[in-house]
């Protein structure tokens, strides 16, 4: 994690996932993984519109400050993730609207 995006290689494959989280940036972030339906918009045109869809959180880490690391596992079935940073900055605007969301999909 690092200022307003996760840089990560999206896992492929259904099954166990490891997720070892690192905050490289100089402010505090978390990642809540959540599942996107089909169908469903991707996370960032969700976080733009007035009418979004309420989607299941599958695991979240909470706020990580710089530095500090993170590691949680979980079973993907085939289907499409977001991840999202809903830590709110001073101006009041959530990470996730400034960039800090990211979809991917796990094959079958």
């Amino acid at each position: 994690m690092t200022e307003y995006r996760y840089r990560f290689v999206p896992p492929s494959e259904a099954g166990r996932i490891v997720f070892d989280v690192r905050n490289d940036g100089r402010l505090d972030h978390e990642l809540v993984l959540i599942v996107l339906p089909e169908g469903v918009a991707s996370i960032d045109e969700q976080l733009r519109s007035k009418k979004r869809r309420v989607v299941p959180t599958v695991a979240e880490l909470a706020p990580r400050r710089p530095g500090q690391r993170g590691t949680f596992a979980v079973d993907l079935t085939p289907g499409r993730y977001a991840m999202v940073c809903f830590v709110q900055d001073p101006d009041g605007s959530q990470h996730a609207t400034k960039g800090m969301n990211a979809d991917f999909r796990i094959g079958g």
